[in-house]
């Protein structure tokens, strides 16, 4: 009879474990900036659908290396303009924050949506010969107080 309880209850027992080892896996991993909104998009959208999507971001200023409040990387890649927007917390990040889980890559083509996350950062970067964001600190645009004149 033990071996009946044995034989009947392992496969139950290792389906349990194996159920509690996935619902730790999800609920330990938290969803980067902005990936809800992006979530919800349709297929393809142009950049300003995204930028409508996406909360405006904490930075304030004007360039060539912020966009809605969002740092931003420009690249020409075979003819092509690509851009990634790193969406950061809404709170904005402290100065010595990791790029990576802390920044969301946002990654546009001609100004239509090619993809996000550190999966498709990656492939592209491996793919386009984008520079590493781990390798070199980040540029770091200041943050403008409204209250302030400057």
């Amino acid at each position: 009879m033990v071996g009946m309880k044995r034989g009947v209850g392992t496969p139950a027992a290792a389906v349990l474990v194996a159920v509690l080892l996935l619902a730790g896996c999800g609920s330990g991993s938290q969803a980067l900036p902005g990936e809800v909104e992006l979530e919800g998009l349709a297929a393809d959208p142009e950049k300003t659908t995204v930028l409508e999507a996406l909360p405006f971001g904490p930075l304030e200023g004007e360039g060539r290396s912020l966009l809605w409040g969002y740092r931003r990387s420009t690249y020409l890649v075979d003819g092509n303009t690509v851009e990634v927007l790193w969406v950061g917390p809404a709170a904005g990040a402290a100065p010595d924050a990791p790029v990576r889980g802390t920044y969301n890559p946002v990654i546009f083509r001609n100004d239509q949506l090619d993809g996000w996350g550190w999966a498709h950062f990656d492939e592209r970067r491996e793919a386009w010969g984008l520079p590493d964001p781990d390798a070199a600190p980040m540029e770091r645009v200041p943050e403008v107080d409204p209250g302030s004149s400057a």
